[in-house]
């Protein structure tokens, strides 16, 4: 009898996963305010993907107001923490001028990293820019995203480029 119970207790613990069930995706599952809630402490603790589904959240205005300058920020805390979906998101928001200020070499060098780190649909992303991005100008976004990426920081737009000012910024 002792022994059933020892099976028993062995079983539910082994269900319940005793504490080591994965936190909810509150993404996935579509409760954005919860994510907004949960997600930043798992985005501190090191979760590079979790800095691209914040951002998504503030791009599109889920759960919350759409907000481009903190949708940037999570996307460049994501790319720089190593995902290449964040990457991705990051040069669409230097491509559009949204949260940042519009710069195309910063776009095609971020879709770079992007595909890179193995996102497969930035090659895409990369073929469009091409149209407006010279092969030099292309060399030169690999080593700005290439720097920024060793030195943990995104740059700002202007910093080492040939342009005295960056371009404006679209209102949020």
């Amino acid at each position: 009898m002792r022994r059933t119970g020892v099976l028993w207790l062995w079983g539910v613990l082994a269900i319940a996963g005793c504490g080591t069930q994965s936190p909810p995706d509150y993404f996935a599952e579509g409760r954005y305010a919860a994510a907004l809630k949960h997600l930043p402490a798992r985005a501190a603790a090191g979760e590079a993907k979790v800095w691209n589904q914040l951002g998504i959240l503030h791009y599109l205005g889920l759960g919350t107001a759409v907000d481009y300058r903190e949708a940037a920020r999570c996307f460049k805390a994501g790319a720089l923490a190593g995902d290449a979906h964040a990457m991705r998101n990051l040069g669409s928001m230097f491509r559009q001028g949204l949260g940042v200020p519009h710069d195309d070499i910063r776009a095609f060098g971020w879709y770079d990293a992007a595909r890179r780190h193995g996102n497969d649909g930035a090659t895409g992303y990369m073929q469009l820019m091409a149209q407006f991005v010279g092969w030099n100008q292309q060399a030169y976004a690999r080593r700005i995203v290439a720097g920024d990426l060793e030195k943990k920081a995104v740059s700002d737009c202007g910093a080492g480029l040939l342009m005295s000012a960056c371009p404006a910024e679209t209102p949020n």
